[in-house]
């Protein structure tokens, strides 16, 4: 499943950080509900790959 979404910031109502740290915090919500707890290190790399390559987009600022 983890393949399948993308991160995106909620820009301008938050900044990517503050996006970034609501991710990092989202098991943290789920503590004492029924919801699964989120694997913290499929987060990280949903967070840090790179999604331009995912979506087939060339990256501008790389030279080929």
């Amino acid at each position: 499943m983890w393949h399948k979404i993308l991160f995106g910031s909620d820009n301008p109502y938050t900044t990517v950080d503050e996006s970034i740290e609501g991710l990092r915090n989202l098991s943290q919500m789920v503590t004492e509900t029924n919801f699964p707890r989120l694997d913290l290190d499929a987060i990280e790399e949903m967070i840090h790959r790179d999604s331009l390559s995912l979506l087939g987009i060339p990256d501008p600022g790389r030279t080929q």
